[in-house]
This record gives structure tokens, sequence and C-alpha cells, in this order.
């Protein structure tokens, strides 16, 4: 499949366009999201799934080497997580995230992804540390396991937005939902665990 390109991901970016008047639907679909989630949410330490399924999903693409990709993955990521609110094993979806990761990041290394430059090698890395960030802050189970859900949701929104600008791994339209979800989602939790 070969390295995904900077042209690659522009020229397949997912937006239905200016002229079709949806410009900003990913940017309204990761508010409405984000509301969604967090209007009942009380000290966030739960929010770390978040965290942790956005991270997944750009090792996921990464690995697959398919910017559109993101969009499928996010469905199924959806999936885990629902799932494991019914059964009411709310910290399983995390670890399925991690070890997933860890599948697909062999599997893309097998497939010659581990050196691609801003690919699946520092995705990885990142799964890494976000994933840390939702275990840890699931752990505290406290405000200061929101907190640091919150951190890591600004960080990883700050991820996204230099995945969008830059036009790398995932598709723009990815990029930007989730951007948007993942800081209006941290300003939720902060203002919940701080009133």
């Amino acid at each position: 499949m070969g390295v995904l390109r900077q042209a690659d991901v522009a020229a397949d970016d997912g937006r239905l366009g200016e002229r079709d008047g949806l410009r900003w639907w990913p940017s309204l679909l990761g508010l409405a999201i984000a509301v969604a989630a967090g209007i009942d949410v009380d000290d966030g330490a739960g929010m770390g799934v978040i965290v942790a399924v956005a991270a997944f999903i750009y090792v996921a693409v990464a690995a697959q080497g398919s910017p559109r990709a993101a969009w499928a993955w996010f469905v199924g990521g959806v999936v885990v997580i629902t799932a494991a609110k019914i059964f009411d094993a709310e910290w399983l979806p995390i670890a399925v995230f991690l070890v997933l990761a860890a599948v697909l990041a062999i599997w893309g290394a097998a497939r010659g992804r581990w050196r691609e430059p801003g690919g699946l090698r520092v995705q990885a890395a990142a799964m890494v540390l976000f994933g840390a960030a939702a275990l840890v802050g699931y752990v505290l189970d406290s405000a200061a396991g929101g907190l640091l859900v919150a951190a890591g949701l600004v960080a990883h929104g700050v991820w996204d937005l230099v995945h969008h600008r830059h036009n790398r791994v995932v598709v723009g339209s990815y990029a930007e939902f989730c951007g948007v979800l993942d800081v209006v989602l941290a300003g939720l939790i902060v203002w919940a665990v701080l009133t």
C-alpha cells in the first residue's frame, strides 16, 4: 500500500464540501456527541474510554493504511463501548482497545508500516501514553481522575489538530470531528469537577 502521504489524505478527506452547505458537519457531530456524552458526567474519570478509543483509531488506521477507515473504526469503537455499558463493564473497553492496538501494531509492522513517517510507530507510542492516561484516570475514579482524563482529551484534541493541519493518518473530517469532541468533552468534565 505504501506510505500514507499528505496528498493521499488531502485528496480523500471525506468532506462534503462548502457547495453542499454542510462544511461544518464533522464539528457539529463532534459537538453533539460530546454534549450527549458529557451531559450527566460526574467526575469524568469514566470518560477515559474516549481517550483510549480516540488513540486506538489512529493506530488502527495507521496499521491498515486507509485514512477513510477512521469512520468505520469509530463505529466499531462505539459498539464496543455500548456493549460494555450494557454488561456493566465500563473499564473493559480501555483494555480491549489497548490489546487490539497492540495486535494491529504488530500486523501493521509485519506489513511494513512501522517506519512510515508520522505513521504506525508514532501512533503506537501515542496509544501507550493516551491509554495510560485513560487507565490511571479510571483507576483514580475521582476528581483527580476526571481532571487527568480531561487533560488527556485536550492533549488528544491537539493531536487531532496537528493531524488535521498536516493531512496525516486519518481523513480530515474525522480529525476535525474528534478534535471538537475531545475538547468540548474535556471542558464539560472540568466544569463538572469544579462545580
